[in-house]
C-alpha cells in the first residue's frame, strides 16, 4: 500500500484534489442530475471515478434520518485537498495536504450539517483515479484475540498532561501468535503507520505492509499491535500516547517487558525515532523505514546519543521523492558517532513506498527483532 505524507507548513506539490460542501438535496439514491452533472450520494455508496484537467464532478449529500453516525471516506491517489463547508460556505472541516496515496476520513455525527455537495476536481495534469465512500462509523466494540488471526480493538487509557489526566480511546489492530497462550510471554511489535493511512477506519490500515501481510496469512510468533491515529494527530507529536497504550497492553496481554520492538515507516518512521528519544528504557531495536527526525531537516537531535544504547535497523530508499535519504543518513550518521549500534540498508533504486513494502517483507528482520533484547 502506498503512503502519502501530510506537513504542516508544507508546500502543496503536484495535483490537488478539492471536495466543497454547499448545496442543499434530499434524495439519499445515487442518481445523475444531467443539467447540473450532479449525483446523489446517500449511506453506503462507493464510487471510484478520474477526471481530466479541468473538470469537476458534483456530488450531493444529504443523510438527515440516520441516529447513527457516518464516514465520508475520500481515496486519492494524487496530492489533493479536502474543504467541507456548509450551505452559506462557511468552511466546517480542512485537510490542508493530502499528498500522495492515502485516504481522508471524516466521521459525521447526528445533528451535524446536511445537506452538503462534494465538488471533485483536480488542479494539474493528473487524471489519477479517486474513490468517494460514504460508509457506516466502526463502532468502539473490542474483539476478542483469536490466535493466528488480527482483529479489531480499542484502547481505553489515560493520557498525562501538564498536570492533567485525560482519557482517550485509541483505534488497533491486534495479531496473536498462533501458539498464543495467555500463560506464556511473548515478543511485542508495534507498527506505527503512515500518514496516508489516519483513520478512523482500522480497514485503511490492512493495506499497509505488517497488518497486510498478516491478511495475506503470515504467521509470526510475536504480539503485534498498529494503532491507528485520528485526523490532526501526528505520531512524532504523541511519545506520550504511545507509552501509555503499550503499558495498557501490558496489562491486558502477556508481553515480555524485555522485547519490546519499535517500527513504523515514514510518519511511524519519525514516531519511531521520537518514541525512542523520549523513553530510551523501552525498545530492544527500533526500525524505521522512510523515516526522519524533522520533516524537512537532516538535523539529528542534541539528544541522539541518549539512544546510543539501542539497536537499529534503518531502512531507506535512494529514489525517495518523499523523505530523502539525507533525512535519515544524517540520524544514523549521528547515532554511529555516540557509538550508536545501526545497521543501515538503502535501496538504491526504491522510490518513497517502495522502500517499506520491500523492507517490512524481508524475513530476516523478524530474525534480526527476535535477537534483541533489552
Amino acid at each position: 500500500m502506498k503512503d502519502k505524507f501530510i506537513s504542516r507548513g508544507m508546500l502543496l506539490l503536484g495535483a490537488m484534489l478539492t471536495l466543497v460542501f454547499l448545496m442543499p438535496f434530499s434524495s439519499l439514491t445515487a442518481q445523475q442530475t444531467p443539467e447540473s452533472n450532479e449525483q446523489m450520494l446517500g449511506l453506503g455508496d462507493e464510487i471510484t471515478d478520474s477526471l481530466e484537467p479541468g473538470e469537476r464532478t458534483h456530488y450531493t449529500l444529504n443523510i438527515e434520518d440516520t441516529a447513527e453516525p457516518f464516514d465520508i471516506v475520500l481515496f486519492s491517489t494524487v496530492d489533493s485537498v479536502m474543504n467541507i463547508s456548509d450551505g452559506e460556505g462557511l468552511r466546517i472541516r480542512t485537510v490542508n495536504y493530502m499528498r500522495g496515496y492515502g485516504y481522508e476520513v471524516f466521521t459525521w455525527e447526528p445533528g451535524d450539517t446536511m445537506p452538503v455537495e462534494i465538488v471533485v476536481y483536480y488542479i494539474g495534469n493528473s487524471t489519477e483515479e479517486y474513490t468517494l465512500s460514504i460508509l457506516p462509523t466502526e463502532l468502539p466494540i473490542s474483539e476478542e484475540p483469536v490466535p493466528g488471526e488480527q482483529v479489531k480493538r480499542w484502547a481505553e487509557f489515560a493520557v498525562e498532561d501538564n498536570g492533567s489526566s485525560e482519557t482517550v480511546t485509541l483505534p488497533y489492530l491486534l495479531y496473536t501468535p498462533e501458539d498464543y497462550d495467555k500463560n506464556q510471554q511473548y515478543p511485542f511489535i508495534l507498527f506505527m503507520h503512515g500518514a496516508g493511512e489516519i483513520g478512523p477506519r482500522l480497514d485503511i490500515l490492512k493495506d499497509q505492509v505488517i497488518p497486510k501481510l498478516i491478511e495475506d496469512g503470515e504467521d509470526y510468533p510475536f504480539i503485534i499491535a498498529s494503532p491507528q491515529l485520528n485526523y490532526g494527530q501526528f505520531w512524532d507529536e504523541e511519545p506520550d500516547l504511545v507509552a501509555n497504550f503499550i503499558v495498557q497492553l501490558q496489562s491486558e496481554f502477556p508481553i515480555d517487558p524485555d522485547r519490546i520492538y519499535i517500527t513504523g515507516l515514514s510518519l511511524g518512521g519519525s514516531g519511531a525515532w521520537h518514541f525512542a528519544l523520549a523513553y530510551p528504557e523501552v525498545p530492544a531495536a527500533v526500525v524505521s523505514m522512510a523515516g526522519f527526525y524533522n520533516y524537512g531537516s537532516d538535523a539529528a537531535p542534541s539528544n541522539i546519543c541518549d539512544v546510543a544504547s539501542i539497536p537499529f535497523w534503518v531502512v531507506h530508499g535512494g529514489q525517495d521523492e518523499i523523505v530523502p535519504l539525507a533525512w535519515e543518513q544524517s540520524l544514523v550518521d549521528a547515532l554511529t558517532e555516540c557509538g550508536g549500534e545501526a545497521q543501515f540498508t538503502i535501496y538504491p533504486d526504491a522510490n518513497h513506498d517502495q522502500t517499506f513494502e520491500r523492507g517490512f517483507a524481508e524475513p530476516a528482520l523478524y530474525a534480526w527483532l527476535l535477537e534483541q533484547h533489552r
